[in-house]
């Protein structure tokens, strides 16, 4: 399974999708309990660190490993996995959390915290917003 290629938004409509995807998870689960949301969470998150390792290491919380990332959050829609930016375009990580999302079936986003950020959506769709010029380098890399 392969995710689409890089497309930079403004830092606006790139936080206007993830709020999308809070108000889904409201719309979808906001009805049940804390621990059926949790378990729920906690069934995705499994098989995304599981895709994940096959392409890196991860840690739990912010210490040693290509990818961080932790079950100890409220659950949502939406998971935050820090790295950086060479690790997330190198080790094929956005394909193996495309992979996830497709296994776990549930409409989920990814997004890589990397100082920039790369979100990766349930259609295979990768956005990225960044300050910065690495996001953009690496949109031109894939380009040409």
């Amino acid at each position: 399974m392969k995710a689409q290629p890089l497309r930079i938004l403004s830092s606006d409509d790139f936080w206007a999708c993830e709020s999308r995807f809070q108000a889904a998870h409201q719309v979808r689960e906001g009805h049940l309990s804390l621990s059926e949301q949790a378990r729920n969470y906690d069934l995705f998150y499994c098989v995304l660190v599981r895709h994940l390792q096959a392409v890196g290491s991860v840690s739990d919380g912010l210490s040693d490993g290509d990818f961080s990332t932790s079950p100890h959050v409220d659950p949502s829609d939406v998971t935050v996995v820090v790295s950086d930016t060479e690790t997330v375009f190198r080790s094929g990580a956005i394909d193996a959390v495309f992979a996830a999302i497709c296994e776990a079936g549930t409409n989920h986003m990814v997004i890589f915290d990397t100082g920039s950020y790369v979100a990766v959506l349930p259609e295979g769709d990768v956005i990225g917003c960044s300050e910065f010029e690495d996001l953009l380098a690496w949109d031109q890399q894939r380009s040409a």
